[in-house]
């Protein structure tokens, strides 16, 4: 890669240098580890056990469970055909101890009427049969449940895992309504013990070297060869027993085990393939999915002692560590690259929204980078900063952060009633005439940031700052009913401030500086006003100059006092506060043709 003479690299040929220098590494050093070699091997060993396996379970289950559903079918159509009368107890008993003597697999056979009346025939020692008379159900509830399905369902259906108390036993059952003629008669039920579903899972795992298991969802056990005897644990609320609780701690880790890459298990139709080390010993896991037994798949798995296949499991042991460590570096480099590139744009970012706050003081400067685009990304951004600092000391920015808070609407000129405020200070002509320029500016500057901090501890507007005086309003852009008594407030908090500051003023023997204040409130329009390049958002109309008059009349109700804030009568009828005033008297004001009510508010302080 060429590196131009300003030292500066691009910002593409850096990301395609970096990530096609990783993608060369990992492609070649997965291939020299012939990676997907040793997994081929590995699964090329254990698929062959566990395909045979998992066929071989899948067929025994069907087997044994489909003649169960085809007895329970057959059952309820004699009952149905009229060939047994249902209402007949004989009959039925009859029916029922020859179908079980038939089927070797059922467990219980049961006929349940329509008004809850039960024949059951059980299964005892292998060659021997018996029945049990028509009595109450034993589980009214579970009656009641079978019957309520056999009523909704047309054809057969596995009915999920119960457990009866009378025999201690846990079975999945198949039911059969029986209608004829359009009247419900009641339900068939053929059921088959889990023992008997263990003994079958038992014999396989003898035959294939490994444990096979059958589960309802993840966590509870069909079928297991630990469970060809009753389990202490069986109850009516829990009929299967939980994948920690069977006693095979291999078992019991089967879903924390890694699954093989989905690319290469899906060769072997409907399996699973997965590895985990349990008491310092690999095993290989396996399953399928079997339907039709329940309203979910059931699992049939398997899991067997990887002893054979532990010369390939540490080849494809080895592969995965080396991929494992360059695929960590790959992502560490990846990281450490990726964040240098994009420091500086999250920094532009951060800062391009704090000046979208108009926060542009908190703004940081974006140092310099050696990437030619992100460099001058930085010496742009540092040039807007520096010339919105300067913009902002121009523009207020609590009012521009309003204006855009209510958008355009705000900015056209409108009628509204406001409070304005003038300030002036007196004789500030002569006292300047004693001072640099920039001490008079420094003045200025401190006098102009104590009567701000009023202003906008009020929410007020500051329109302009005019020689040595400052004009206020309150009212827009935001609607503000208390216009008045906020106004009010901030002159009050002026004088005491100019009070506090002439005695700081006399105790460095500098002479204190006096102020006159003057509030107006009415109806003014206000909005953006002035030329197309260069607009101010202002106020204008009568209420602005007599506000501006009732500063002026400071001269003549208080020539004396360091701070006179003088309000007209229209303030004072639109405050609510109990701010202390005198009534100074009638004063005739320029263009106005009555006499001005005009008041002396007495600050406390």
């Amino acid at each position: 890669m060429i590196i131009p003479k300003n030292g500066r690299i691009s910002i593409s040929a850096t990301i395609v240098t970096t990530f096609v220098g990783l993608v060369i590494v990992m492609l070649g050093s997965v291939l020299s580890v012939s990676y997907f070699a040793s997994l081929r091997n590995t699964l090329d060993l254990v698929s062959e056990l566990a395909t045979q396996s998992s066929t071989f379970v899948t067929d025994e289950l069907r087997e044994y469970l489909d003649p169960v559903a085809e007895q329970a079918k057959w059952t309820a159509d004699l009952l149905a055909n009229g060939r047994f009368d249902p209402a007949d107890n004989r009959d039925v008993e009859n029916l029922l101890l020859g179908a079980l003597a038939a089927t070797s697999q059922v467990t219980v056979l049961a006929y349940i009427s329509a008004n809850k009346q039960t024949f059951q025939a059980y299964r005892g020692e292998p060659g021997e049969s018996w029945r049990l008379d028509s009595s109450p159900p034993a589980d009214p509830e579970f009656t009641e449940k079978m019957l309520q399905a056999g009523r909704e369902q047309e054809d057969g259906f596995w009915n999920k895992v119960f457990f009866s108390e009378r025999s201690q036993k846990s079975y999945i059952s198949f039911v059969r309504p029986v209608w004829r003629g359009g009247e419900f008669f009641g339900v068939v039920l053929a059921a088959v013990s889990l023992n008997k579903l263990s003994e079958i899972v038992s014999d396989i795992s003898d035959k294939h070297r490994g444990t096979v298991f059958v589960l309802a969802g993840q966590n509870q056990v069909i079928a297991h060869p630990n469970l060809i005897s009753d389990h202490p644990e069986l109850s009516k609320e829990s009929p299967t027993v939980g994948i920690d609780r069977v006693g095979d701690p291999v078992l019991a880790e089967f879903w924390a085990a890694e699954s093989y890459p989905e690319a290469v298990a899906e060769e072997f139709e409907n399996l699973v393939l997965k590895q985990n080390k349990v008491g310092g010993q690999d095993y290989v896991f396996s399953h399928v999915w079997i339907e039709g037994y329940a309203k979910s798949p059931w699992i049939i798995g398997q899991h067997l002692d990887a002893k054979s296949a532990e010369a390939s499991f540490r080849s494809l042991w080895d592969s995965l560590i080396v991929s494992l460590l360059i695929l960590i570096l790959a992502i560490g480099l990846s990281i450490y690259f990726g964040r240098k590139i994009a420091r500086p744009i999250k920094a532009a970012s951060a800062g391009t929204a704090r000046i979208a706050e108009l926060e542009i003081s908190e703004v940081e400067e974006l140092p310099r980078s050696r990437i030619a685009e992100l460099d001058a990304q930085a010496q742009s951004f540092n040039a807007m900063l520096g010339a919105l600092r300067w913009f902002q000391t121009y523009v207020p920015r609590s009012l521009v952060r309003r204006l855009i808070g209510r958008g355009e609407q705000a900015i056209a000129s409108k009628e509204r009633e406001l409070t304005i405020l003038f300030t002036d200070l007196v004789g500030f002509t002569n006292t300047s005439e004693n001072m640099s320029a920039q001490e008079t500016a420094e003045l200025l500057n401190h006098h102009f940031a104590l009567l701000a901090k009023c202003v906008e501890t009020e929410e007020g507007t500051i329109d302009k700052f005019i020689g040595d005086a400052l004009m206020a309003f309150w009212g827009a852009p935001d609607p503000q009913p208390d216009h008045a008594d906020r106004a009010v407030r901030a002159a009050c908090e002026m004088a005491l401030l100019m009070q506090q500051d002439n005695d700081s003023r006399r105790r460095s023997g500098i002479p204190p500086i006096r102020m006159r204040v003057g509030l107006h409130s009415g109806p003014a329009v206000v909005g953006n006003i002035g030329a197309p390049e260069r607009m101010n958002y202002t106020v204008v109309g009568d209420t602005v100059n007599t506000a501006q008059r009732m500063e002026g009349l400071g001269k003549e109700v208080a020539p004396e006092a360091e701070v006179a804030v003088l309000a007209s009568a229209s303030v004072i009828k639109a405050m609510t506060l109990h701010t202390k005033s005198e009534l100074a008297g009638a004063f005739e004001v320029k263009g106005k043709t009555e006499p001005v009510q005009v008041y002396q508010l007495l600050p406390d302080g």
